[in-house]
């Protein structure tokens, strides 16, 4: 068991190596602490690229979620991805087949990108509100003013969103 955790962070940081947003510096780094980790607890590459599969569960909200998930699986599972299932018994576990390092990546980078989702998501529905003037005349004063970035960040989107209006059911015409 405790081989399993040492090759399981060992795959961790040999996933970091091998990621592409990791500069050749930071490679470089990262391969001289692995060697010597290795030569520490005697593993061999074989040993961290031969870690068995098994199934991993993930818990899921929305069909949202569903799909965030099983993208991030395909990222980090890659050219092994045999896509991700449920049991009829518990609908709200999204289950692949991976090793326990890419579970541990899976977990980690669906969390940060469910929260980073969030945030893009308010940002989407401020922007789509005030497009289409869904909000009240007279706007209440909270106190709170949005930083700069947001509001650039709603002004661009502002200009990317549909300007589809509504055909009005009711008006002066149809009296």
């Amino acid at each position: 068991m405790e081989n399993e955790k040492i090759i399981a962070r060992l795959q961790k940081i040999k996933a970091l190596i091998e990621h592409d947003r990791t500069s050749d510096t930071e490679k470089k780094h990262v391969q001289n602490q692995l060697d010597r980790i290795m030569r520490m607890y005697n593993v061999s590459e074989n040993d961290i690229l031969l870690a068995p599969k098994k199934e991993h569960g993930f818990r899921v909200k929305s069909t949202r979620e569903r799909n965030l998930c099983t993208q991030v699986m395909a990222c980090v599972v890659d050219s092994d991805f045999e896509g991700s299932y449920t049991y009829k018994s518990n609908k709200t576990k999204l289950i692949t087949i991976c090793t326990d390092a890419q579970a541990i990546e899976i977990d980690f980078l669906f969390d940060f990108y469910k929260k980073l989702y969030a945030e893009e998501e308010n940002i989407l529905f401020t922007a789509f509100y005030h497009k289409h003037g869904l909000h009240p005349s007279k706007p209440s004063d909270t106190g709170e003013r949005p930083s700069d970035s947001m509001v650039a960040r709603v002004g661009e989107m502002l200009y990317v969103l549909s300007d589809k209006k509504p055909v009005k059911q009711i008006g002066a015409d149809n009296v």
